[in-house]
């Protein structure tokens, strides 16, 4: 419950219900919602299954914070939010350091508290017990193992955070284009949906299949 997913969904329930005006919360929340999260919907292969409670859950987490943050920033009709109160801040420097400034703080306190409780309070139980985190979710695929064990695997943890880093900063730059157009932020939305629908299409009909192979299983070993 300490990955990065759960902390930015935190931090939009935290801006919208408790601190709407909020322009800081608002920025935050709409650069690691559009950026980072959108971006899990396609590495973590999430599907919109209706028949899977856990797929559709993992989605939710996933692209309930970029929709709602879209309404806020398009459609919001009440007033009551942080772009109708404040309005629009200008593309420069005083943007850009609201913009980036709130993340580094952000991902600074998450990074200390992920590492201590992951890597260090907890270590040897997950490891024993073999819990699934985002360190363990990138190290099972192969070419992400490769990567961040290119310098040997007590490295890997340390790389593991750099290129984590560098994954939220590249996609946070990327929604500032859709804070600032209308149609890149709902083609950026609608594509990743996209992908979930075809993941959650090709998911029903390998299951369905499957169901349908071990229905004739009996006869098979009978035969």
């Amino acid at each position: 419950m300490i990955d990065f997913c759960y902390w930015v969904n935190l931090v939009v329930i935290a801006s919208t219900i408790f601190f709407p005006q909020s322009e800081i919360l608002n920025l935050l929340s709409f650069s690691l919602s559009f950026g980072p999260l959108m971006l899990a919907i396609y590495f973590f292969r999430n599907a919109l299954a209706l028949t899977s409670l856990d797929k559709v859950t993992s989605l939710f987490i996933h692209n309930q914070a970029p929709l709602t943050m879209f309404l806020i920033r398009w459609h919001d009709k009440s007033g009551l939010f942080a772009p109708a109160v404040n309005g629009i801040s200008e593309f420069g420097i005083p943007f850009l350091s609201k913009w980036y400034g709130s993340i580094l703080v952000f991902y600074g306190i998450w990074a200390l508290i992920y590492c201590a409780i992951i890597f260090l309070i907890f270590g040897k139980h997950i490891k024993r017990r073999k819990l699934e985190t985002l360190y363990s979710y990138s190290m099972a695929d192969p070419k992400t193992s490769k990567r961040l064990c290119k310098r040997g695997e007590k490295y890997s943890k340390l790389f593991f955070m750099v290129h984590h880093f560098r994954m939220v900063m590249i996609f946070s730059t990327l929604a500032i284009l859709c804070y600032y157009n209308y149609w890149v932020g709902l083609l950026w939305l609608v594509g990743n949906h996209a992908v979930a629908i075809y993941n959650g299409a090709t998911y029903c009909i390998d299951y369905h299949s499957s169901r349908y192979e071990r229905q004739f299983l009996p006869k098979n070993k009978s035969l």
